[in-house]
């Protein structure tokens, strides 16, 4: 039956893609009635006007207003398709008869990339269908930055948290770890999905948790996080290649890592060190790892974008002061996003 009702479509679309004028008096296929049960436009006129960006195609009804979007039955679509003397949703196989259509314009609300727009009395930004919605482990995040979604579940990856642990941290170690928590609820570790591997650095390097059983629990993780003391000189390099010895080799190729730096970039500075730095970078990319920084300042760009080797895009930077803990929640979900694409 549906292969009928998709045939019948084809034939009728192509009996009738060559028509001109007024679409309603040349064709018959397009016999039905305009539908509009909501605002007319400023002039009194209808809503809605036939055919697409293909001239002559006379089968379809969309919205004047390219700013608009079409509400069928409480539910946002391109278009409505005539058919049989009556006005269509879905796709050709699939089409549903439509007992109501309006065009509405959302004016200045947007959603996020892993959000999509829907209608149920107003519009409402919802996760897409592959993603989760976090909003209710952050009950007092604002309605501006709403829906909070992730895919993260859906992922096996080994993700590696590097610490500045270092004296110039310790202004603002105790957000670090807030963020971090914000972050970890975001990945949702789990025995057969996403792992999380902890690693502080200042003069040396401490592996907190590896690849065992505590780098799927939340709890396990939460606590070594909080364990770290700021103190020490920065040897950032040296924390790289403690990652890529003890986390990332031997390499396998079903493995995905990922690597968050957290840092405010004050490193042991000289010509040598910055070398070494870029140097411990570049040998993960080359192993696949993609290395992303939280940053607690801007002054020092260019190191952090030698950490990630060049991405500008993987370089986050976080505010210590407290008033700005939901900006820093917008931070955790957009570097979420990031890792988990």
């Amino acid at each position: 039956m549906k292969l009928l009702l998709f045939v019948s479509l084809l034939a009728a679309a192509y009996a009738h893609g060559d028509c001109g004028g007024d679409c309603l008096k040349a064709c018959r296929s397009c016999t039905c009635d305009l539908p509009n049960d909501g605002p007319s436009t400023d002039d009194g006129e209808s809503p809605f006007q036939i055919g697409n960006k293909y001239s002559g195609d006379c089968k379809q009804l969309i919205c004047k207003d390219h700013n608009a979007s079409l509400i069928v039955d409480g539910k946002i679509y391109d278009r409505l398709v005539c058919f049989q003397g009556a006005w269509h949703f879905g796709y050709p196989e699939f089409l549903e008869e439509a007992s109501s259509a309006m065009c509405l314009n959302p004016g200045n609300r947007t959603c996020p990339d892993d959000a999509e727009m829907r209608y149920e009395d107003d519009f409402k930004c919802m996760c897409k269908p592959d993603f989760e919605d976090m909003s209710d482990v952050f009950p007092d995040a604002p309605e501006d930055i709403l829906p909070l979604c992730t895919n993260c579940g859906k992922k096996k990856l080994r993700i590696t948290f590097l610490i500045d642990n270092s004296g110039s941290m310790a202004s603002v170690i105790h957000e670090i770890k807030h963020f971090i928590g914000q972050l970890v609820k975001f990945l949702k570790v789990s025995e057969t999905g996403n792992n999380i591997a902890v690693v502080s650095s200042a003069f040396s390097y401490d592996v907190l948790i590896n690849w065992g059983e505590q780098s799927h629990d939340e709890s396990a993780i939460h606590d070594a996080v909080d364990s770290i003391d700021a103190d020490g000189q920065s040897y950032l390099a040296t924390g790289l290649e403690a990652v890529k010895a003890a986390l990332v080799q031997p390499t396998d190729e079903n493995t995905q890592h990922k690597l968050v730096v957290f840092t405010d970039g004050s490193i042991k500075c000289g010509p040598e060190a910055l070398k070494s730095l870029a140097r411990a970078a570049n040998n993960l990319e080359h192993l696949k790892v993609e290395t992303f920084v939280v940053a607690t300042n801007s002054r020092y760009t260019t190191r952090l974008h030698a950490i990630a080797n060049g991405v500008e895009d993987n370089v986050f930077s976080i505010s210590s002061e407290e008033d700005d803990e939901m900006e820093n929640l917008k931070v955790a979900a957009k570097l979420q996003r990031r890792i988990c694409a």
